[in-house]
């Protein structure tokens, strides 16, 4: 009888742990903010103008603290503080030179990102990075690899705010 009770007791334990893991990414902890500097020219991604609608440009700006410069995860999501909207790359494949936007969030595969320092991936293909080109408005696109192991037009830090 005690070893009935006691493996009761272990699965609904079993079942009070599977059941407090959230089922779909949305449920997930959002984490702390953070800047997205470029270490090519150590401006931040920002979202054009404080745009807050769908489409909205994503491109390099002076850091100046201002929501549409800070981000957070969800998940596999990069989505701004100023509207939870996700980074989306546009047009759903990556190629070299494709534009990434501002979008409602949608758990679709172009707004999946991974980041393995310093380095910010489309999870659609890890072989395509967010680059930028050069200085205040440049656009923000993928790219994919090989590149110069040098070029920090790559490279990324995810610095708290």
């Amino acid at each position: 009888m005690k070893r009935l009770l006691a493996a009761a007791l272990g699965l609904a334990t079993s079942l009070a742990v599977v059941s407090a893991v959230p089922s779909h990414p949305a449920e997930a902890a959002i984490q702390a903010s953070f800047e997205i500097r470029n270490q090519y020219n150590d401006n931040c991604l920002d979202v054009a103008g404080g745009n807050t609608g769908s489409g909205a440009a994503v491109h390099m700006w002076t850091c100046n603290g201002g929501a549409n410069q800070h981000w957070h995860w969800v998940g596999d999501q990069l989505r701004s503080d100023l509207n939870d909207k996700c980074l989306d790359l546009a047009g759903t494949n990556p190629y070299d030179g494709a534009m990434v936007e501002l979008w409602d969030c949608n758990f679709q595969n172009n707004q999946m990102w991974g980041y393995n320092n310093p380095y910010l991936y489309s999870k659609l293909n890890s072989k395509y990075l967010l680059m930028v080109n050069n200085g205040l408005g440049s656009p923000v696109v993928t790219q994919g690899i090989p590149f110069p192991p040098d070029n920090r037009n790559f490279k990324w830090e995810l610095r708290p705010v």
